[in-house]
């Protein structure tokens, strides 16, 4: 069965920093798909956490969180401040039914309690990156691990849903 439903990518790259595979893959996908593409964070941009946006291609939502912690990428201390701006984003987009697409693991606790469809992280090095540790558990490549709200589904490369 075919499904139109939003991508929302998390990676720990720009994607004005250089054209790589993800932004490849994505575009494609944006024909049929609205793609939702997070990168981590800026650190220590001023004192409540806000989104800048851009639209670099149609069907493409580039969306860079700015939080007040001067942790980087998606680290512990970024937790609380991205978690809160993904939720008040879904919310306010009215996303109740999307795909999440992981191009970095380090990004996979922000998605803890929302409601989304089978989530894939995609390694852009070696398969052996798909090794993910959380505190309720532990996502191995192939593997797979029931939550509260989700079924995850860790695949090398792809786009799965169940």
């Amino acid at each position: 069965m075919q499904s139109n439903r939003p991508v929302t990518a998390f990676s720990h790259l720009r994607w004005d920093f250089v054209y790589r595979r993800p932004q490849h893959l994505l575009s494609r996908l944006a024909s049929g798909h609205r793609v939702i593409f997070v990168e981590e964070p800026v650190t220590g941009s001023g004192e409540k956490p806000a989104w800048e946006f851009s639209t670099p291609e149609p069907g493409i939502l580039v969306c860079r969180p700015h939080t007040p912690s001067d942790s980087p990428g998606y680290s512990a201390q970024q937790l609380p401040y991205t978690k809160q701006l993904l939720h008040e984003f879904l919310e306010r987009e009215n996303l109740d039914s999307y795909l999440l697409w992981f191009y970095t693991p380090m990004a996979l606790p922000i998605s803890l309690g929302t409601s989304c469809s089978p989530i894939t992280p995609t390694c852009i090095g070696s398969i052996e990156c798909c090794s993910v540790r959380t505190s309720t558990g532990r996502i191995a490549n192939g593997g797979s691990m029931k939550s509260r709200n989700a079924s995850w589904a860790v695949h090398p490369i792809g786009l799965r849903a169940s």
